[in-house]
């Protein structure tokens, strides 16, 4: 079973803060807003988080702009994800991303799927 959905608009990566800077800072704030906006459209596609070894296939649109890295692009997206697609993101086991450049800045968006992953335990 794989859960597919897209986020509308310019992706955005994990930003540092503190515990107190996540109110005064307003690159945090933004942050925030996003990962709101990407945990709203996940709980669309999930009932309950999905139990067990997940993996994440995720591409991203940027048109643009300075660029993103990609390792925090993935980590923003897998926060915002916590307890909505898995329980806690050390559940996943395996993750593919890619990040493209969109034909204009209408067409900025990150398209996200999730699926369980068997593991080789017994």
């Amino acid at each position: 079973m794989m859960i597919k959905f897209t986020v509308q608009g310019r992706p955005m990566g994990a930003v540092r803060m503190t515990q107190r800077t996540k109110f005064t800072d307003p690159q945090a704030q933004k942050y925030l807003a996003y990962k709101e906006l990407v945990g709203y459209k996940a709980n669309k596609c999930f009932s309950e988080p999905l139990q067990g070894d997940v993996g994440i296939k995720v591409d991203y649109y940027l048109f643009g702009g300075r660029l993103i890295d990609l390792d925090n692009l993935i980590k923003g997206t897998c926060d915002s994800l916590n307890k909505i697609a898995w329980v806690d993101d050390k559940q996943v086991v395996k993750i593919n991303g890619a990040r493209f450049t969109a034909l204009t800045k209408n067409n900025e968006h990150v398209e996200v799927t999730v699926y369980p992953v068997l593991s080789g335990k017994k």
